[in-house]
């Protein structure tokens, strides 16, 4: 297929190839939002999606806390410092609009 730079770049996919993205997302939203998290471990999400990447030393929050924050997918560990992960960010944002 020769590439034409004025033809829309996904002008081969159909309707139907995609119809079920927006259930999906959905129903990842729905998923997250069930995970609770107490006060505490909310404030240690926030805490770890504050601390600067490279600047600082990485942040120390309570081994439980980080524990299930990892095995929520919210955070992961690189190196020994803990990282947000894009579900961790999601799920701050969704923390602060129920505020």
């Amino acid at each position: 297929m020769i590439y034409d730079r004025h033809r829309p770049l996904f002008a081969d996919m159909s309707k139907i190839a995609h119809a079920g993205l927006s259930k999906l997302v959905h129903t990842r939203v729905t998923a997250s939002e069930a995970q609770m998290l107490t006060p505490e471990e909310f404030a240690s999400l926030l805490t770890v999606g504050n601390t600067p990447a490279v600047n600082c030393p990485p942040e120390v929050i309570p081994a439980e806390h980080s524990a299930r924050l990892i095995a929520l997918g919210y955070m992961v560990d690189l190196a020994g410092r803990l990282r947000m992960t894009t579900p961790g960010r999601i799920r701050i944002y969704a923390g602060q609009l129920a505020s």
